[in-house]
């Protein structure tokens, strides 16, 4: 079957997630996008360390027996390339929170420079606060592979 149309990236329009996966030891992050029905085959290529920017953290973690947790930020309904503006956006505001972002490519010029339609995007998300979202029982896969993760666990006897 050959190969979509590049062009599509900027054409096609569908519910798309907004995600983080954080490592609940360090506070480094990897923001992205999927469609709904994709979200668990990019746990698994992460959590299965097929994904380098985060493969050295996520290594770290499952000598420990632990996994990275999996937050939906928010979903959209736009085209892959508008929702890499929200993955951006989304970038700056884990940042001044206090997380390490593990994506070191472009990402970091663009959070740290917003275009325009990204600086309002921004000013509506920026009150966000990480802690109530980014919490145990938010987790989208806390039982991946069938195994419940040991911090939800110790979580919620607490």
């Amino acid at each position: 079957m050959p190969r979509p149309s590049k062009k599509s990236q900027y054409k096609v329009v569908a519910k798309r997630v907004i995600y983080a996966v954080i490592n609940p030891l360090t506070k480094e992050f990897y923001i992205g996008h999927a469609e709904p029905q994709n979200l668990k085959n990019h746990y698994s290529k992460i959590y299965n360390i097929q994904k380098y920017k985060t493969d050295a953290s996520i290594k770290a973690l499952k000598e420990r027996g632990l996994k990275p947790c999996m937050f939906v930020l928010e979903e959209v309904q736009d085209t892959k390339v508008m929702a890499y503006r929200y993955v951006v956006v989304w970038t700056r505001i884990f940042l001044e929170q206090g997380y390490i972002n593990l994506d070191k490519g472009e990402v970091i010029s663009y959070a740290n420079d917003l275009l325009e339609d990204n600086i309002v995007r921004y000013n509506e998300r920026k009150q966000a606060d990480l802690r109530e979202t980014c919490v145990c029982q938010n987790c989208v896969f806390p039982n991946y592979g069938k195994k419940m993760c040991p911090l939800k666990k110790t979580n919620n006897q607490s």
